[in-house]
Order: C-alpha cells, then structure tokens, then sequence
C-alpha cells in the first residue's frame, strides 16, 4: 500500500472520532450535567442545546484537520490515539467520579485524593500504552470499540433523561399573567420569601441579639427559629416550609 493510500484510508476513523471527542466534552456531557440539574437551570433544553453545536463543530474540525495532518507521518497510530482518548474521556466522566466532599463552600482537603490523582493518571497512561503497542488491534477494530462507547454515553444519558422527565416548557415570560397570580393568599398583602441555601440557622439568632443589627432589620420580617423541613434539598424543603405539607411524588 503507498503512502498516499495508507493516509487516505486513516480519513474517515479521524473525522468520525474527532466528531465522537469533540460531542463527548461539547454535547453529551454538559448535558448530562444540564439534565440532572435541570430544576436549578433558567433556560430552556432548545436555547441549552443552540450554544452547544458551535463549539462541538470547531472542535471536532480542528481534531480531525490536526489528526489527518498527523497521519501523513504516523498512520494508523493516529486512529489508536484519537480511540484512547475517546475512551478515556468517557471513562473520566462515567467511571472515574469520585466523592471529593459537598459543595456547600467549604474548602475541599485535595491532599486527601491524591491516590485517586495518581490513579487516573495510571489509566490515561495505559490507554497511551494499549494505544501504542496494540495499534493495528485497535485500528481494525476502532467501529466496534466507538461504537460500544457511544452506546454507553446514550444509554446513560437515557436514564438521566428517564429520571428527570417529564422536562415541561418552561412559559414565556409575562408580566400580567405572574401579576395575577401573585396574591395567592391575600390581596392586600404580599409575602417575600429570601432563601439563603447552605447558611447556618443560628445566624439570625445571634445577629439579632444585636440591636445595631436589629433596628436595622426591616418592619415585619419574622425568623422562624425551629423551621425544620423533611427533605435535604431546597427544592422540596422550601415547599415543605411554606406549606406545611410533605412534597408529593
């Protein structure tokens, strides 16, 4: 086989994996991540989806413009790189998730995950290895190998999808039809609830032993000392509090 043939026949494993590489970090991830924080999200899935294609395509044509360019000299080894790299992006996005602590603003003790740094590190390392040494395995069986992977990021994106529907429109905005129904429980009066997530409940006790603080305090607020609520989210706990009732299913 002369070289021009052997580049070309490196062509459409690089276009297709450079477009896997580039919807795995531009795409399926973000979101994965969108759908599974979908009620702490403004925007709606059509307007999420339109900033995602953009990118998708600038990457994916650099990939696939850098791995032709790189096949010219290196072959097939180009294919078994872009596969690794495939693999080990939805590896560190499916497998290697780890419990780093809440994210509540705390600081997070790294030092205490540096084996699970140096693990990860260990698997990129072996998918280079396999990359290299079983190059012409991994270039006859790329389609499978991609194909296998992509069904699994689907699937997983499926179940998310699954658990969080139904993703109901969310209404455009307007100004008359929120003003009537505002006052829900009074027309005279209207209530302004301030959530402060994450914050410590004794410390508008404490502060308001302050009487700086406390003149400062606006007519007609109240502190509700012993509001307690069923649920460790603030979705359903503000629910839960305003209602007195437990969330329904």
């Amino acid at each position: 086989m002369s070289e021009t043939q052997r580049t070309e026949s490196q062509q459409l494993p690089v276009l297709v994996l450079s477009l896997l590489i580039g919807g795995t970090v531009f795409v399926l991830e973000p979101t994965k991540a969108a759908v599974l924080n979908w009620s702490e999200l403004s925007v709606g899935a059509m307007s999420l989806d339109s900033g995602l294609w953009l990118p998708w395509g600038l990457v994916s044509a650099a990939l696939a413009g850098l791995g032709l360019l790189l096949s010219v000299w290196l072959g097939a080894r180009v294919v078994a790189c872009w596969l690794a790299l495939y693999v080990g992006l939805w590896a560190q996005g499916s497998l290697l998730v780890w419990h780093y602590g809440p994210f509540d603003g705390t600081t997070i003790d790294w030092s205490a995950h540096d084996a699970k740094g140096a693990f990860e590190v260990l698997v990129w390392a072996a998918l280079l290895g396999v990359a290299l040494l079983g190059t012409h395995t991994l270039r006859r069986h790329w389609l499978g190998i991609a194909g296998l992977v992509l069904a699994l990021q689907v699937a997983a994106l499926a179940q998310h999808v699954a658990e969080e529907v139904p993703f109901e429109p969310r209404p455009a905005h307007d100004s008359r039809a929120a003003q009537h129904g505002f006052n829900l429980y009074s027309d005279e009066r209207n209530v302004i609830v301030l959530v402060l997530d994450s914050l410590q409940s004794d410390f508008f006790a404490e502060a308001l032993q302050d009487p700086a603080f406390a003149d400062r305090v606006p007519p007609g607020f109240v502190y509700y000392r012993n509001a307690v609520s069923l649920y460790a989210l603030t979705q359903f706990s503000l629910q839960s509090m305003l209602t007195a009732a437990a969330v329904p299913d």
